[in-house]
């Protein structure tokens, strides 16, 4: 089974491609526009919420990450 993350300020993902295969994100975010975008066409779109992270609530963060990871914003 592998290691599950979050990504919040996520950019274009350079923390998960660091992380490698083993690793699982279940939650990524920034909010860039244009981030998002170039997070979305290095990974897929289904990981990545547009969003301000003082929208994000704790609630609505899926799973129990191994490891949660924010990159300067």
């Amino acid at each position: 089974m592998p290691h599950t993350f979050y990504e919040f300020f996520a950019g274009g993902g350079m923390a998960r491609a660091g992380l490698g295969e083993r690793w699982q994100c279940l939650f990524a975010n920034d909010f860039s526009a244009m981030k998002v975008a170039t997070y979305a066409e290095n990974w897929g779109a289904s990981d990545i919420l547009c969003a301000d992270i003082a929208k994000v609530r704790p609630e609505t963060l899926p799973g129990t990450p191994d490891l949660a990871w924010a990159s300067f914003p």
